[in-house]
């Protein structure tokens, strides 16, 4: 009688050991962030961390439904400039397969402002040559990410990403986008330009991804257009 009331409580104890991983398994998922590149980005990723914790570009790691919280990028400058802006863009890839008329969900991160921008509160402090900032997302919008991606048809479970330098923009108000070097316009610093083309009397500022969509060329990238 005693050896079976020993034996019982023994067989508990390991039917709960063994259920022990499946409970930890099941509580996260592979997830991955990836890089694209340009061939002249003024910035390197050098850390990449989400809640709290280091994660590698490209090399997946097991977190919950919430592993973007706390997203921190920081990058160091590696151009020979001050820099006083930067802007980083977030994409969702969709499934394989399907079709590349449907756009990709993208959301920025942001760093600093255009010395030309004198508006709002004191600007961050100036990226000077070899030394590294952070770059984050902010956690109040998460939850309008989530509400988004369900919109637009994104599966429950978003497990890639793909981080990309999107714009810097200098002390000196040039701006670096897409491997092109753009220059304020002298009649409005905030407008940039190109001096490859003719400067017009009225000339639109490239267009900056705040909250969008984009359509990116996977195999080449060039000009690349966001709707709000």
């Amino acid at each position: 009688m005693s050896s079976l009331n020993i034996k019982k409580p023994l067989l508990q104890v390991i039917a709960v050991l063994l259920f022990l991983p499946v409970l930890g398994v099941g509580q996260g998922h592979e997830r991955t962030i990836n890089k694209v590149s340009w061939r002249t980005e003024p910035i390197k990723i050098v850390r990449l961390k989400t809640k709290g914790k280091p994660i590698e570009l490209g090399k997946k790691f097991i977190e919950d439904d919430e592993w973007l919280q706390g997203l921190t990028v920081t990058v160091e400058n590696v151009s020979n400039k001050l820099i006083s802006r930067i802007e980083l863009s977030l994409s969702f890839p969709r499934p394989e397969g399907t079709s590349q008329t449907i756009p990709t969900y993208t959301v920025g991160l942001f760093y600093g402002r255009d010395p030309a921008d004198t508006e709002g509160s004191e600007a961050q402090k100036q990226v000077i040559p070899h030394e590294s900032v952070d770059v984050k997302m902010l956690d109040v919008n998460l939850p309008f990410i989530r509400e988004d991606l369900e919109k637009l048809g994104y599966p429950d479970r978003i497990t890639q990403a793909e981080i990309r330098v999107d714009s810097v923009t200098f002390s000196d108000g040039s701006l670096w986008i897409g491997d092109e070097m753009l220059y304020p316009n002298p009649a409005d610093p905030k407008q940039k330009y190109n001096p490859k083309f003719p400067l017009k009397e009225k000339s639109n500022p490239p267009t900056r991804p705040a909250v969008g969509f984009a359509n990116w060329p996977t195999n080449n990238l060039q000009t690349i257009s966001f709707k709000n």
